[in-house]
């Protein structure tokens, strides 16, 4: 199939045979609808032997004759006759016009009169002037070696002077300690359409410096490029752009981070002879929209307000060469290359180019409007191809798909109507014209909801689509460039688009696909890029989807190629358990949701399919299992009765996002079961429509469907190793119970002060302990539930230097790649990185983990902290390092509605002063008798106050719950130091929380030195009596009894022994359960546990239950071990059922791996 080469602007080469002449014609067409003035354009051709005598061409233009210029050439062999060249000249092409330009030349030379521009070249032997009526430099000519090589200041400066208009200022100098031993300045074009010269200079080490002036006919500003062979940046030269004590000022706009001059947005005039001596400002090829002190283009105006001089940086493809596609370069190549605006020491302002190695490239001149270079790239845009018709829409769905899917379902009207009432706020402006927005994917996605053409036209998709392509990628393409291209595959081919149209926006957004893919735009490869993963992965994935909506353009497996590469990178990086390197809060689903919609689009497309990859499988399925269960809570985006994303790393908590619901339609006929569970768990948390900056465009609230098979998976309790540890137990009951333990050594996903902490944990179906919604000063270690070196709460400036700790070192160029760092070694438990499951275990009736986090490395914020903490209790302060091991205890009634509670043992090493921290969703914290009028309490409730701490005395506390499950608190160890609590809340005002509040009660613990704090954390419904609590077996056993029966809960550190009534325990984790419902003997790990006449002692993870007298059962931890019991019990037994490889032989039991449950009976 034929593609028709420039499609931006087609280039045709047509011959004509006269009187022995050829004329070649150039034909530049707009696809753009935009006008296109004075434009310097270049072409490449190629002549026969003999056919073109390199001085018989002439050029005419619509207007007439014109100048035109030839640079590149090649002769034929011994001939004056071309063989090919490259011809310039000034073009102009009006708005979906056509603009023809004939070259004609002939075998022989002629005469003739080459049309005049205002471009004037003065050569002399040691200088050249290149001038036009706007502006003009002088610069150095001639050869020159230096022997021996001479200090840099007695080499040829660069630019011995510069022109705006005809005054003359400034000029330039060279800089550095390397010496100069040659010099070379070269003419190299003399015009009419435009000059240029190279200079360059030889260093004594062989570093080459070249530099290249080119100006333009009718140009107001000089064209630079530098090139540097080696690296030297102490040396270089200087552009001299202001006098001293000139008064100039520099317009200036706050950005997002690091700001000079004033705050975000704030717009300022800066006058550049106030500053101080140094760096004001630098020049960068790329715009970073996060620091205040880099720009891409100044303007200098006097201090009456008339400009003066501008400077831009251009193709910022050149300045850092780049690396393998889709890769996270970090910043440090495109930072090397930034051009310094200076105040030197004389008060001088200087453009400062010092000899890093490479190139740069950047235009400096007159501030006034001259001649435009863009037309030059845009020639060569391919912006008109075949495409076959009713090709569109396939992104996501195809017509038929869209129109059964419509057919299978009721119109929900309420849906409907809320899309309206959010698109009626119409379309939103600025500067640039109407500018994409969410109101354009609500309008959009009535339209494809309905199908109704009316619902179309009322919610103005066509003005919406055409106003998109026309500001051509001036808007916040990050966000919201899926949402254009699902205009594109919904309305190109569709009835409400006039056939007349769609040639002009199948050329915009060809066009757009060409500003994404430029580096200017984004581009990984050289750093230029943020460090949010998120960031990146969006827009490099939006090129991508790009070429996925229109496959057949002839760049389309060019631009997917990055996003392709970057996809297989990051799914790289999922963790074993399907773990994302980004918050899960909300930066993973973001992520993820480019993700999900570029492996739609990619795999529809053709290129490749990544929706039934494995790894984008576990990530999809990690991600939905990080749900909390129904959240009794509303505000913002909470609904009460939901699951919702936890309050987990960065940003607010508490999300609902249609991530399992899209990949469980994109899976449903390749993993029915699979996408069932995923169809289920996306229902329960209210079937959202979020997906995040639009990356589906509106298509799906079509896409989404309730009508899709579900089924409620059995999840239980598991690991994952880079994020947490998740204690289930009573999955989707009315009882059910969630632990999450935030670990993991993920740098972007875990703030280093919620590392061990517990994100939540739910009890009888209701949170009664979380971190705070909030994400970012709320991650501060302060408000978080776990073991700190000990503290106060300090200064606020001192609290933003100090959030928490890790365990490596921060690294700047590892973290920001957003992979697993791991450069330290916690010694406590002998594995790498911040957090580490040292041991984890699940069985029916009792789960066990243990976590280890090296405390050695402070970690500061780049936000402020929260500002009305109040005073910490008191403390000695502590400091780094300290180790610590996290050890908990899960025990489970066989009735989730029975006693079900937490055992924590958390072990400090490292002789500081720490202190242990519980944060409950409670009314207050105090002694059992201080808070056993309920009543009393609840009327009297503190509610939305912030509270100062107060002492506790004693080791039995309760936490009156929120929602009528209250806390008791056991502490077994320490036995003799100080116990306090306070209140602290707030209010949020952003989103995905704005107007949530929250208040929890702190109960904090302290050690002054090594040891351990032995904790049971004892949930009940309020209605339900408080056990009772004891410490046995020398502090190693906490005993907890009620009218339910009695537990015996062991943990320890280290391999030990402990007695506790008629309980004997050996090893690190195990419990005793003699309740009404039965006796159960878990072992944890290792070890073995005894209980009157019966024992379990194993090489893993085991339990015992005595069903009867007659009967018992074994489980076993599912996995690939093969398992090897000693059990004790009164009698004879044996195997209940023959099982394969399984033996049960004097009191030993063998079990093949796969093996989870034996049953025993009793023989005699």
């Amino acid at each position: 199939m034929l593609v028709l080469r420039a499609i931006l602007l087609s280039l045709a080469c047509l011959f004509c045979l006269a009187a022995g002449a050829v004329e070649r014609r150039f034909v530049l067409r707009d696809y753009l609808n935009q006008s296109w003035s004075r434009e310097l354009v270049t072409f490449t051709f190629t002549e026969k032997a003999g056919a073109c005598h390199q001085d018989s061409l002439a050029l005419t233009g619509p207007d007439g004759p014109q100048a035109m210029q030839l640079s590149e050439v090649v002769l034929w062999p011994h001939s004056s006759s071309i063989k090919s060249a490259k011809v310039s000249f000034i073009a102009d092409v009006a708005p979906l016009g056509t603009s023809t330009y004939a070259l004609s030349y002939g075998r022989r030379a002629i005469a003739r009169q080459e049309p005049r521009t205002d471009l004037v070249v003065v050569r002399r032997p040691e200088f050249v002037e290149l001038r036009t009526t706007q502006f003009g430099l002088l610069l150095p000519l001639g050869a020159k070696t230096f022997q021996p090589a001479v200090p840099a200041a007695q080499a040829p400066v660069p630019v011995q002077a510069m022109f705006l208009g005809n005054a003359q200022f400034s000029g330039s100098r060279l800089f550095g300690e390397k010496k100069i031993r040659a010099f070379a300045g070269k003419l190299t074009a003399a015009g009419p359409v435009y000059a240029e010269a190279v200079l360059r200079y030889t260093y004594e080490d062989d570093t080459t410096l070249a530099i290249t002036a080119r100006l333009a006919a009718g140009d107001t500003r000089v064209q630079w490029a530098t090139a540097v062979t080696g690296d030297a940046p102490d040396d270089g030269w200087q552009l001299l752009m202001f006098q001293p004590h000139e008064a100039v000022r520099l317009p200036w706009k706050g950005e997002f981070g690091l700001n000079k001059w004033g705050k975000l947005n704030e717009q300022v005039d800066v006058a550049l002879e106030k500053e101080p001596a140094g760096d004001i400002t630098r020049l960068t090829p790329w715009n970073d929209w996060w620091d205040g002190t880099t720009q891409t283009a100044w303007i200098f105006k006097n201090a009456a307000g008339a400009e003066l001089l501008a400077a831009q940086s251009l193709d910022a493809g050149a300045w850092v060469e780049p690396v393998a596609a889709g890769t996270l370069r970090n910043w440090a190549g495109w930072q090397y290359k930034l051009l310094p605006l200076r105040k030197l020491e004389d008060g001088t302002i200087a453009l400062h180019v010092n000899n890093a190695t490479g190139a740069r490239k950047w235009a400096l001149g007159g501030a006034a409007t001259g001649i435009g270079h863009r037309l030059n790239i845009v020639k060569d845009y391919v912006l008109s191809w075949p495409e076959d018709a009713d090709t569109h829409p396939h992104m996501f769905m195809t017509k038929a798909e869209m129109e059964e899917a419509r057919a299978r379902r009721k119109l929900d009207q309420a849906q409907l109507t809320g899309l309206k009432n959010y698109w009626i706020a119409g379309l939103y402006k600025s500067g640039d014209g109407f500018i994409p927005s969410y109101h354009d994917t609500m309008a959009l996605g009535a339209y494809l909801l309905t199908g109704d053409p009316q619902v179309g036209k009322d919610a103005k998709v066509l003005e919406r689509f055409r106003n998109a392509m026309m500001i051509q990628g001036k808007f916040d393409t990050m966000r919201y460039t899926c949402m254009v291209t699902e205009y594109y595959d919904t309305l190109i081919d569709d009835p409400l688009t006039p056939e007349a149209e769609r040639e002009n926006l199948r050329a915009l957004f060809a066009y757009l696909g060409y500003k994404l893919a430029d580096p200017a735009t984004w581009s990984c490869e050289r750093g230029y890029r943020s460090y949010n993963l998120n960031m990146s992965v969006a827009n490099v994935l939006n090129v991508g989807m790009v070429a996925s909506a229109i496959p057949t353009h002839p760049m389309a497996k060019e631009w997917v190629k990055p996003a392709l590469a970057m996809t297989d990178d990051i799914l790289k990086d999922v963790g074993p358990a399907g773990e994302f390197p980004e918050s899960v809060t909300n930066y993973a689903g973001v992520t993820t949701s480019a993700l999900l919609a570029f492996a739609i689009a990619a795999k529809n497309a053709g290129f490749h399919d990544y929706v039934n990859d494995p790894r984008m499988k576990r990530l999809l399925l990690w991600h939905t299992k990080q749900y909390t269960p129904p959240d009794p809570r509303s505000g913002g985006s909470r609904i009460a009765g939901l699951r919702a994303l936890p309050p987990h790393g960065r940003a607010g908590a508490g999300n609902r996002e249609s991530l399992a619901g899209v990949m469980a339609r994109a899976t449903l006929k390749s993993d029915p079961a699979y996408a069932k569970a995923l169809q289920w768990a996306w229902l329960q948390s209210g079937a959202p429509t979020l997906f995040h900056d639009s990356r589906m465009g509106g298509l799906e609230y079509l896409y989404l469907d309730k009508t899709l098979p579900a089924a409620r998976p059995d999840w239980g309790s598991e690991v994952y190793p880079l994020s947490s540890v998740m204690l289930r137990h009573g999955f989707d009951t009315p009882s059910e119970h969630q632990i999450n333990l935030v670990c993991g050594d993920f740098s972007h996903a875990i703030f280093p002060g919620e590392g061990g902490a517990f994100a939540g944990i739910w009890s009888h179906g209701v949170p009664v302990s979380s971190s705070f919604a909030g994400g970012y000063s709320e991650r501060d270690e302060l408000l978080m539930s776990k073991v700190l070196i000990a503290r106060d709460a300090g200064a606020v400036d001192d609290r933003k230097k100090l959030i928490g700790y890790c365990g490596f070192p921060y690294n700047l160029e590892e973290s920001s790649t957003g992979k697993r760092v791991v450069t330290d070694t916690v010694e406590i438990g002998g594995r790498d990185g911040i957090i580490n499951v040292a041991a984890f275990s699940t069985l029916p009736r009792q789960d066990y983990a243990a976590v280890d986090m090296g405390m050695r490395y402070s970690r500061g914020a780049s936000w402020e902290p929260v500002k009305d903490l109040p005073a910490w209790p008191a403390t000695p302060k502590g400091k780094a390092p300290v180790d610590w091991r996290r050890q908990m205890l899960f025990l489970k009634d066989g009735d989730p509605a029975g006693p079900t509670y937490l055992l924590l043992r958390d072990t400090v090493i490292g002789n500081q002063p720490t202190m242990w921290q519980m944060w409950t969703i409670s009314e207050t914290v105090d002694t059992p008798e201080r808070v056993k009028d309920v009543a009393a309490v609840l009327a009297n409730k503190p509610g939305k106050a912030i509270l100062p701490a107060r002492e506790l005395k004693g080791d039995r506390f309760t936490a009156i719950g929120q929602f009528g499950v209250d806390v008791e608190y056991f502490i077994a160890s320490p036995t003799d130091t100080p116990r306090h609590t306070l209140r602290w809340g707030t209010k949020y005002g952003y989103s995905p929380i704005p107007g949530f509040e929250e208040y929890h009660d702190l109960l904090h613990l302290q050690m002054p030195k090594d040891g351990a704090y032995f904790v049971a954390f004892y949930p009940r419904e309020r209605a339900q009596p408080a056990p009772a609590f004891a410490t046995l077996g020398g502090g190693h056993v906490i005993k907890v009894s009620g009218e339910w029966g009695v537990d015996y809960g062991f943990l320890a550190f280290a391999p030990a022994k402990a007695d506790a009534d008629t309980a004997h325990f050996d090893g690190t984790a195990a419990s005793v359960q003699d309740r009404k419902s039965g006796l159960v003997l878990c072992l944890g790990a290792k070890g073995e546990v005894r209980y009157r006449e019966y024992g379990l002692a194993a090489s893993g993870p085991a339990s015992l239950r005595v069903k009867d007298a007659a009967s018992l059962e074994v489980t076993l931890p599912a996995g690939e071990r093969a398992h090897a019991l000693t059990i004790t019990a009164p009698g004879q037994w044996e195997l209940g059922l023959p099982m394969k490889g399984v033996t049960f032989s004097k009191n030993t039991l063998i079990a093949p791996p796969g093996v989870t449950a034996v049953s025993l009976k009793k023989v005699k």
